[in-house]
């Protein structure tokens, strides 16, 4: 991506989210590639993923703020921060 080889970096970045689909980064990244090559729906169609893994996050924490004892919301915000990379 940073050489400017936009085929190139779409091949790698198609395969991260193949092999990690739940992985936002990989979609924000391949998101960036398909704007700079100029291809604006599929990069809005990347960027609609990355949200969605980032707002369940979010909404698990929310219902955490509300009731801390709930375990599935502690489950899942737990598997989607490892999911995303984030420290626990």
């Amino acid at each position: 991506m940073r050489r400017g080889d936009h085929l190139a970096a779409l091949k790698a970045f198609d395969r991260v989210v193949m092999i990690a689909p739940y992985f936002a980064e990989g979609w924000n990244k391949r998101a960036t590639v398909h704007y700079l090559a100029g291809n604006l729906d599929q990069s809005l169609d990347d960027i609609a993923i990355t949200l969605s893994l980032e707002r369940a996050l979010v909404a698990f924490e929310a219902a955490l703020a509300v009731y801390p004892h709930m375990v599935g919301p502690r489950i899942n915000a737990e598997a989607i921060r490892q999911i995303l990379g984030q420290e626990i």
